[in-house]
C-alpha cells in the first residue's frame, strides 16, 4: 500500500483525444482547481479544467511505425505539476480498391502481419 500527501488542487487526470483531420487536440484535465496552466511548445496557456479544451495543432507531426513523434506538454496548478505527452494519429477502418474492409492509420492502409494467427506457417 502506499499514501502520498497531495494539495488540495492536484491534478488529477489527463484525457487526450487527436482529431488529425481538424488539427485539434482536445484536452480533458480533471483537478479541483478551477484552471490550470497548459506549457506547450515554450507557450503557458491558461485553461480550464473539468472540461474539453481544443488545442489548435497546425500542420501536426503525424505518429507513426516509421516516425513514433511524441509532444511534450505540461500542466500546472499553483500546487502540482504534471509532465505528459501524447501523439497525433488516427486509426481507423476504410475500404480497399476491392472494397473490403482495411485498418487504416492516419488515413492511409495499414498492412497488418498477424504473427499470432493460428493459419500463420513459416
Amino acid at each position: 500500500m502506499w499514501i502520498e500527501g497531495v494539495s488540495n488542487d492536484y491534478i488529477e487526470s489527463v484525457k487526450y483525444t487527436p482529431n488529425i483531420d481538424t488539427e485539434i487536440l482536445e484536452i480533458t484535465v480533471k483537478s479541483s482547481a478551477k484552471s490550470c496552466k497548459l506549457r506547450f511548445f515554450n507557450k503557458e496557456i491558461e485553461i480550464p479544467t473539468n472540461e474539453i479544451y481544443q488545442l489548435k495543432i497546425p500542420a501536426p507531426k503525424l505518429w507513426s511505425v516509421d516516425n513514433p513523434y511524441l509532444y511534450g506538454i505540461e500542466f500546472m496548478t499553483e500546487h502540482d505539476c504534471v509532465k505528459s505527452y501524447f501523439a497525433m494519429r488516427k486509426f481507423s477502418v476504410m475500404k480497399d480498391e476491392n472494397n473490403i474492409p482495411r485498418l487504416a492509420l492516419n488515413n492511409k492502409p495499414l498492412f497488418m502481419k498477424g504473427l499470432l494467427d493460428q493459419g500463420y506457417w513459416d
